[in-house]
């Protein structure tokens, strides 16, 4: 299962969710990781859906908030099975 995580290197809350779902991804082999750093075209990905980081995409379907514990994300990868 593929999993776009959408970040920025500036964001603290961006570094706890990865930490998590890398922590995640350690234990589902099944997991594949894209990461997309939206600093550089922030309107783009705005145009997208994207409107807070950090943000997870798994077959269209979106999870985002201020912060993303592994609980909300183990969760939404459930969800979007």
């Amino acid at each position: 299962m593929k999993i776009t995580f959408y970040h920025s290197f500036l964001c603290p809350r961006c570094a706890v969710a990865r930490k998590n779902l890398r922590a995640i991804a350690g234990q589902r082999p099944d997991l594949e990781i894209a990461e997309i750093d939206i600093t550089g075209k922030p309107l783009v990905y705005w145009r997208q859906g994207i409107k807070l980081i950090p943000a997870l995409e798994i077959n269209g379907r979106f999870l985002s908030g201020v912060f993303l514990n592994k609980k909300q994300i183990q969760m939404f990868i459930e969800q979007c099975k």
